[in-house]
Parts: C-alpha cells; sequence; structure tokens
C-alpha cells in the first residue's frame, strides 16, 4: 500500500515509503531535466574541452618528440588525453554555472570517462589475448573480440559510473543511450586500423581522437 506524503518544496529530499521500505529522492529542481545550458556556459565548455584535449596531445607530442598531429596513440596516450579534455569542460562548466548543478555535471564527467576508459580497457586485454595466442593471432579474430569487448566494456562503464557517482543508489541510474557510444568511437577506429588497408592507413583517423574526447568534455561540462 502507498502512503501519500506531502513535500515541502524547501525540503532538500523527500521521502516517500512503499512496502515498509524507504528510499530518498532528490527533488525534481535537483535530479529532474532542466533548460539547455546557458550560452557562456556552453561556450566556457567547449574552450576549456579544447584546451584540455590540446595540453595533453601537445605533453605527449613532446614526449614521443613528434608533431601535434603526429602522436603514436596507445592506452595511456588514449585516457591521458580523455581525462584532461572531459576534466576541462567539467571545470568550465562549473565555473559558470549555479552550484546545483555542479554534482551533475561532475556525475556526467565520470560517465564520459568511464565510456572511454572501461572499453579501452576491454579491447587492449582482448588484443593482448589474441597477440598472445596462435589460434587468434589473426584479423577476424581481433575484429570480432574488439567488437565482444566493446559490448561488454559499455555495459561495464555505465554499471561503474552509476556506481561512483551514487554510492548510496539513492538516485535513478544513467541509462545507456545511443549517442553516449560517441565516446567508444575510438575503438571503432581501432578496428578500421586493425585491417591495415593502405587507404585507411593515409586517412591517419587517429587524429580525430583529440576532438572527440573534447566532444565528451562539452558534453559534461553543459550537463544540467
Amino acid at each position: 500500500m502507498i502512503q501519500t506524503v506531502n513535500i515541502n518544496p524547501q525540503d532538500s529530499a523527500a521521502k516517500i515509503r512503499f512496502k515498509n521500505a524507504t528510499r530518498i529522492l532528490t527533488p525534481d529542481y535537483q535530479r529532474g531535466r532542466c533548460k539547455e545550458a546557458s550560452p557562456t556556459t556552453r561556450a566556457v565548455s567547449a574552450a576549456t574541452a579544447v584546451a584540455g584535449a590540446a595540453f595533453a596531445v601537445s605533453m605527449f607530442a613532446r614526449k614521443q618528440n613528434k608533431s601535434f598531429f603526429n602522436v603514436n596513440y596507445g592506452l595511456k596516450e588514449m585516457l591521458g588525453v580523455a581525462f584532461s579534455a572531459i576534466s576541462g569542460g567539467v571545470v568550465g562548466g562549473v565555473l559558470t554555472s549555479n552550484r546545483r548543478k555542479h554534482e551533475r555535471k561532475l556525475d556526467e564527467g565520470i560517465f564520459q570517462f568511464s565510456m572511454v576508459a572501461v572499453p579501452a580497457l576491454a579491447v587492449t586485454g582482448v588484443m593482448n589475448i589474441c597477440e598472445n595466442s596462435k589460434k587468434l593471432n589473426n584479423i577476424p579474430a581481433k575484429i570480432g573480440g574488439t567488437i565482444l569487448a566493446m559490448a561488454a566494456g559499455w555495459q561495464a562503464a555505465v554499471k561503474f559510473a552509476n556506481f561512483v557517482s551514487d554510492i548510496d543508489n539513492n538516485e535513478p541510474d544513467r541509462k545507456l543511450k545511443f549517442k553516449d557510444a560517441i565516446a567508444s568511437v575510438d575503438d571503432l577506429i581501432g578496428i578500421l586500423l586493425l585491417t591495415k588497408v593502405k587507404a585507411i592507413k593515409k586517412m591517419k583517423l587517429e587524429r580525430v581522437l583529440p576532438a572527440i574526447y573534447a566532444f565528451c568534455g562539452y558534453k559534461a561540462g553543459t550537463t544540467n
């Protein structure tokens, strides 16, 4: 039986009892979808996300003694650029928005980085297994393994991000949407590079990775 409870708008949370169990739900003004971010927040988040990505790429370019657009991207480079870009976007959003929206931006930043890191780690693990196996050390096996690792990695990333952002499980979980897969386009690029087709190698697809990570940072910074 559901007991109706009057909710005071001034309260920071409302307690609703259902079947003798108590759940804490944050008010709608905190957890509901708000209006889109202000033009200032969008502009600053975009700028700081791009700056974060550019800074990380510059550091790796210097370390590798290569030009900005010729950095070799391995797992370390991918995670480094992604973390810097997403952190930049979150910082830009936090500096230009109301305090009540900061937690949501941080949570989205955790989600976006998880969507980059967890699938990438899964794909790297599968590649290591394939390369150390005589039967699996071939292009079809690597591509198939990468696809499976990405699918499993996306689901694991969502669960990890929801756990870190809401350890007490007081809020609705963040759901995986198709557009969220943009964070793992780097793995799709890796699949294409595995084919070793000369035309694809000449396209230098890895050059778009900083832009992808900057977009993830922008999404986090403009989340309300």
